[in-house]
């Protein structure tokens, strides 16, 4: 089996290889598939995270939540302490560069919400394999996190490119529930569900 760091470096070179109109037209489509899943339909807490470089930008999710009126919360690293916090925002202009120089709440206007009130978390990745198992940047921060956020649906939004065959875990490793592309919403075996959809209407059946 290839080993994560490898893979890591195949994927990021291919995601990175995308051009500014294909990260657009793409990112739509991960949106359409998103707002089609039940657990995100009924959330009443959403978190999302905030693109960075190329990853699936998900902005047009976090503006269709706040047309429903969703509290959403967005990611905030605190790499002194190796963890990662949800922050409630309202508006992107809310938002400064942070950590690495991605998007986050400003210091002095941090509204934070407890992992176990959030309903859904929208999972970032370099990599997925259709079990869940996931590829993140080396740090842990959404592994902790997700162990904290223990009911909520665990949603990775990733590019088609982004799915390999298989991603080897180890005990900490952290699964999500369901991966959202652009090209098909896949519903993991590995997990919490066994079973497997590619309707992006589907409940995750959580």
């Amino acid at each position: 089996m290839i080993e994560k760091k490898e893979i890591r470096r195949q994927v990021l070179a291919i995601r990175d290889a995308l051009t500014a109109r294909e990260i657009e037209d793409k990112s739509r489509a991960v949106v359409s598939r998103l707002t089609g899943l039940a657990e995100v339909e009924q959330s009443v807490t959403l978190m999302v995270f905030l693109a960075f470089g190329n990853e699936v930008n998900l902005d047009g999710l976090i503006q269709w939540g706040w047309s429903r009126r969703k509290r959403i919360v967005v990611p905030y690293c605190h790499p002194g302490e190796g963890t990662l916090a949800a922050y409630r925002i309202s508006s992107f202009a809310e938002l400064d560069p942070g950590f690495y120089g991605i998007r986050a709440p400003r210091p002095g206007e941090l509204r934070p919400v407890p992992p176990a009130e959030v309903d859904a978390v929208i999972v970032p990745g370099v990599a997925f394999d259709r079990r869940g198992c996931r590829i993140g940047y080396g740090g842990g921060y959404y592994d902790r996190f997700l162990g904290e956020a223990a009911y909520a649906a665990r949603i990775g939004a990733a590019f088609a490119c982004q799915i390999v065959p298989e991603i080897p875990q180890k005990p900490h490793d952290i699964s999500v529930d369901a991966i959202a592309t652009e090209a098909e919403t896949i519903v993991a075996a590995w997990g919490r569900v066994n079973q497997q959809a590619t309707d992006p209407a589907a409940s995750l059946s959580l």
